[in-house]
């Protein structure tokens, strides 16, 4: 009888867990697991790795390297990253483009472009449309809002690079 009791017990608490997990809403199972960029090319998951990977995932890699800006988050240093424009791009209404905003994510030109959101890059009327321009899905999707937030609460945090250059 004891062995029973046990797996019964057992039986129990996977049920539980079966439960828990079925309640608990996606968006809350996707920010337990989601990503925290560390730094841009310091230590931790970097923001380099982190917009490679996603573009990898996604079939786009190859392509993006071919655009005006090339995979510019790979080539530049952090102090280019954070304070510079994005290279290459020199058309359009307003040329040059800073990156980002240092603590301010949703007004980053990066976000923004990923995003498809403001002037430039409304998928719309933005005069270069939503990023990266390659994208076709759903075999070479868009980033996620759920791939972008990480974007934005690293910009957020004042763009941390522990161990960077």
């Amino acid at each position: 009888m004891k062995n029973v009791s046990a797996w019964s017990r057992v039986a129990c608490v996977a049920a539980a867990i079966c439960l828990a997990a079925a309640l608990t809403p996606a968006s809350a199972l996707a920010q337990a697991g989601a990503a925290v960029i560390n730094s841009y090319n310091g230590t931790g998951l970097t923001l380099r790795a982190y917009i490679t990977n996603i573009l990898k995932q996604n079939k786009l890699a190859d392509g993006v390297a071919n655009a005006p800006h090339e995979n510019f988050w790979e080539k530049l240093n952090y102090r280019e990253f954070t304070t510079g424009n994005v290279p290459g791009v020199d058309s359009g209404p307003k040329p040059p483009y800073k990156i980002l905003v240092v603590g301010d994510g949703a007004n980053s030109n990066i976000v923004m472009a990923l995003q498809g959101k403001g002037p430039l890059f409304n998928k719309d009327n933005g005069e270069f449309g939503r990023m990266p321009a390659n994208a076709d899905p759903p075999g070479m999707p868009y980033f996620t809002d759920a791939q972008i937030q990480p974007i934005i609460d690293w910009i957020n945090r004042g763009c941390p690079n522990p161990g960077g250059s």
